[in-house]
């Protein structure tokens, strides 16, 4: 009995695979990069919880000033939940093969997401500033500052430039509908969506934890 259910599904995997061979692999190279992109999250995620630990223990140690945040960071905090938004807005739309929703709503994301990229370049760039301008302010303080800056700035960009050549080539193929059913059911581009749509989720979710750590550090003055 087992035996003949190891041969059928053996007989149905071996179907699938002669059946639709391209999405078959198409699928299971998807399965990868997911793997592969949730291991750089975890990563991102543990060498950022490692800065704010050590900028928490220099901050206690030095007894240094509260910070000074930026207008811009509470402006670029409700910049990149829209983004976020209308990327979820994007996905639904497109499996539903809604054309006109998935051109409109990719578009929107990637306008919210160049100006959550500006305000950041431009907050950061004020905070660090200040920073600078601190006689009091710790080295170890600022040097942490720079690369929690430079590391996050590093996952925005990279974030922006993929989006902003999957739009340039969304519009560029949803010229009209007879095309329109070749893109929707394309594994390659579901699979790059899908997998750019987890990697800014994070991104929203990394600089939520961000925002509210320098938050508490700008109210924290001892």
């Amino acid at each position: 009995m087992c035996a003949s259910i190891v041969q059928w599904s053996n007989m149905e995997k071996t179907t699938i695979k002669e059946t639709k061979p391209f999405e078959y692999l198409v699928e299971r190279r998807y399965k990868n990069y997911t793997t592969i992109i949730i291991a750089a999250i975890i990563a991102s995620l543990t060498m950022f919880l490692m800065l704010m630990f050590f900028f928490t223990v220099y901050f206690f140690q030095t007894k240094a000033e509260g910070l000074a945040l930026p207008k811009l960071f509470f402006l670029s905090t409700g910049i990149i939940l829209f983004s976020s938004y209308f990327l979820q807005e994007t996905k639904h739309a497109f499996l539903k093969d809604n054309i006109e929703e998935v051109k409109k709503n990719a578009l929107i994301t990637l306008l919210f997401g160049i100006g959550f990229l500006l305000c950041q370049i431009i907050a950061w760039w004020m905070m660090l500033e200040g920073l600078n301008h601190k006689k009091s302010a710790n080295e170890s303080i600022k040097i942490l500052v720079y690369f929690m800056a430079f590391l996050h700035f590093l996952h925005a960009f990279a974030g922006i430039v993929f989006w902003s050549i999957f739009t340039f080539q969304m519009h560029e193929r949803l010229i009209d509908f007879h095309i329109s059913p070749v893109y929707f059911t394309d594994p390659i581009v579901k699979s790059k969506l899908m997998l750019f749509t987890l990697f800014w989720h994070f991104v929203d979710i990394l600089w939520l934890v961000l925002f509210l750590f320098f938050l508490f550090f700008q109210y924290f003055a001892i």
